[in-house]
């Protein structure tokens, strides 16, 4: 069995805001890194890139993921990160095979008795909806910051959460539209954060719907994690 090769993580501060000030470390270190995480939304909304990109203008031409973070262990936030952190990593490494990558709505297929019954349905949206219209391909795909996927509150043997297994399948069948054909067979996928356990798989059917139970180890080599989320949505 080979070794697993382990990546490194830097965090590079840029200083009091000058770009001649940042140190000949933290420029070596922003030209051999292959990857840049940036805390913002955008590049634009980065002011440390803003900052470390006139020093450095090359990273420009890395890979570069957006993740807008607070300093926290609020499991809230971190699950919005954690939704924001898919949502990225999909829109900018499967723009070819899926050029929508987005947060969608979805509205209950209920048919209302009263005029005014239906202002009281809310609305479901998506963490991450992946679209191709050409292709005929659609995935809908949630984020969960849960310490385990699996669990045992009502019973001796751990099972998925129901909770989580009814908000998949609702999203995938509320979405269905028989004038968009390819949303008959749309996918639909959990996704939860794990570190330094194995990763767990479980699949199911129902209809023309597949459904996926996936974690990922975020404690391993980036090349990893870059195959486990594009390996999670190959269907």
């Amino acid at each position: 069995m080979n070794k697993r090769e382990k990546s490194i993580l830097y965090g590079i501060g840029v200083g009091p805001g000058d770009p001649e000030l940042l140190t000949l470390k933290a420029v070596r270190i922003l030209r051999q890194c292959e990857v840049l995480i940036l805390p913002a939304e955008s590049r634009e909304q980065c002011i440390a890139y803003r900052i470390a990109v006139q020093a450095v203008p090359e990273i420009d031409r890395k890979r570069i993921l957006c993740m807008a973070f607070p300093m926290t262990r609020d499991e809230r936030k971190m699950n919005a990160i954690f939704e924001s952190f898919l949502l990225n990593f999909y829109r900018q490494e499967c723009a070819q095979e899926y050029p929508i990558v987005k947060r969608s709505i979805i509205h209950f297929q209920l048919t209302a008795l009263e005029a005014d019954d239906e202002d009281v349905l809310p609305e479901m949206i998506t963490d991450v909806t992946l679209d191709n219209p050409t292709s005929g391909k659609r995935i809908i795909l949630d984020a969960k910051y849960y310490k385990e996927m699996l669990s045992a509150r009502f019973e001796t043997v751990k099972k998925l959460r129901r909770d989580h297994i009814s908000q998949i399948t609702s999203y995938v069948s509320n979405q269905e539209d028989k004038n968009i054909p390819y949303t008959l067979s749309t996918k639909g996928i959990m996704v939860y954060p794990k570190t330094g356990i194995q990763e767990e798989t479980f699949n199911f059917i129902q209809s023309a719907h597949q459904y996926r139970f996936r974690t990922v180890d975020l404690a391993q080599d980036w090349h990893l994690i870059h195959h486990r989320l594009r390996e999670i949505i190959e269907f």
